[in-house]
């Protein structure tokens, strides 16, 4: 059976920021020992690749290219040196996802930017990063609504996620989306043309 990102964060939560969760890959079940080390064993090198490589797939299989951006962020490093996951490392990747998709709203309105032909007539160089923080802001706005709860916070980033990985066009008609009503309300100049996938 598949380990999920709730069998990693429920040992997280449950020790505290001193303890290495090592993945036994004979029982496929998860333990929280005290730090140690470095890789000096073989077995522990072992240990170490099973269980960031467990964690990476549960992270992807949840979140998409967002949690794929989000393990390279914290954990690429340690991951490359065959360090251990320490139960501090879940937590830092749960709290770098939102950067990581705010990241990739960026970059992809950087793209549409320069290649998209609905926005040929736009002027997205006057005020372009208080432009991209306002997209950034209408698109996040439900993962930071204060009448949400943590759970329902964290329910709407995995949507969101899902959608962006299975529709690949989504997030790019979603920022001309945006574009468009922030033109219609005279925040920017220029006419949006019809959607067209680009």
């Amino acid at each position: 059976m598949a380990l999920t990102l709730t069998d990693f964060s429920r040992l997280a939560n449950a020790y505290s920021l001193r303890r290495d969760i090592v993945l036994n890959t004979k029982t496929e079940k998860l333990s929280a020992n005290w730090f140690h080390s470095g890789c000096k064993v073989e077995s522990e090198r072992k240990a170490n690749i099973a269980t960031l490589n467990a964690f990476h797939k549960a992270l992807t299989a949840e979140y998409g290219i967002f949690g794929d951006h989000a393990f390279e962020h914290v954990l690429g490093a340690r991951s490359r040196q065959y360090k251990s996951l320490r139960t501090g490392d879940v937590t830092k990747v749960f709290d770098s996802l939102e950067n990581a998709i705010s990241s990739h709203i960026g970059n992809e309105f950087q793209r549409l930017a320069e290649t998209h032909p609905a926005l040929r007539g736009l002027n997205l160089t006057h005020n372009r990063d208080a432009l991209l923080a306002t997209i950034k802001e209408r698109i996040l706005e439900p993962a930071h609504d204060p009448k949400a709860n943590e759970t329902q916070r964290a329910d709407w980033v995995r949507s969101f996620a899902h959608l962006c990985t299975t529709d690949p066009a989504y997030l790019g008609n979603r920022i001309v989306d945006e574009l468009r009503d922030l033109r219609k309300a005279g925040e920017i100049e220029g006419q949006v043309e019809p959607h067209s996938n680009a």
